[in-house]
């Protein structure tokens, strides 16, 4: 079963057990989704509003843009929940590769080196996600629709 599709409390449970992995890279791509999802949420709150409504359309328009592109990232966070996993993994087949002759050392610190990168990619991709994430969500912020906000501008 995928990371992605299990309840909140199984996969709590999971990082609470005896099992490596998923460890942080995954817990934070799942919780950089639900803060993506948070953001929207506002979005979703403030369209049809008066507030909203009484905002000149180029602007109504740009907060439609950035909540469809705030999607797409939830979309990439989501499939970066089981990626992480699935990098620590390979880190670990890797790892278990024989090391008896000089091909099989070859071959072993190749698939460590792949496996190494590939862990590195998944974290530095949430990091770069949530940090858009912030850019894209600003304008919410800045235009203090939603009375159920933080009346804050980040980035400006």
């Amino acid at each position: 079963m995928k990371l992605i599709d299990m309840t909140v409390t199984d996969f709590a449970s999971e990082v609470d057990s005896n099992s490596p992995a998923p460890g942080g890279g995954s817990v934070s791509a799942l919780a950089s989704d639900i803060g993506v999802g948070l953001a929207r949420m506002m979005a979703h709150l403030s369209f049809g509003k008066k507030k909203f409504e009484a905002l000149d359309d180029k602007t109504k328009e740009e907060f439609k843009v950035r909540f469809d592109k705030l999607g797409e990232i939830r979309t990439e966070l989501s499939t970066l929940v089981d990626k992480d996993t699935e990098s620590f993994n390979e880190f670990m087949k890797a790892l278990k590769l024989p090391k008896e002759t000089d091909e099989e050392k070859v071959a072993r610190a190749k698939a460590m080196e792949e496996a190494t990168i590939f862990s590195i990619e998944v974290p530095y991709k949430t990091a770069k996600l949530s940090l858009e994430t912030w850019r894209y969500a600003n304008v919410y912020t800045y235009h203090q629709i939603n009375p159920f906000k933080i009346h804050i501008r980040i980035f400006s």
